[in-house]
């Protein structure tokens, strides 16, 4: 199984580029290694759509990402399918967000 952990984010804003820090921090600090599964860490920047071709190559997506949750404390961690994401997530945040959202409709039509 090929799984790709994809850190989204704009590092020029300090609160949204946790996803990006997160998976460039693994890299650095970790290595995972499977002789029957491959795990890829990438720094998605706010690239979205421009980044279809490269999930499309993996069996398995996890998305690191600063959300929006009504009621959410600052440090607060969420762990949701995309397709049950919680009613307390709101899609209004910033435009990667939106585009982010998306390219996973894209990719699941796919």
């Amino acid at each position: 199984m090929r799984v790709l952990v994809l850190g989204i984010g704009n590092v020029m804003f300090a609160d949204e580029g946790i996803g990006v820090h997160f998976v460039n921090l693994m890299a650095k600090n970790y290595k995972f290694t499977s002789s029957k599964n491959e795990l890829t860490l990438m720094d998605g920047g706010t690239l979205a759509l421009a980044l279809t071709h490269i999930i499309s190559e993996f069996d398995y997506l996890i998305v690191v990402d600063c959300i929006s949750a009504n009621g959410a404390s600052v440090s607060d961690v969420y762990f949701f399918d995309f397709l049950n994401v919680p009613n307390f997530i709101s899609w209004d945040g910033s435009a990667h967000e939106i585009e982010m959202l998306q390219t996973l409709h894209l990719m699941e039509l796919a």
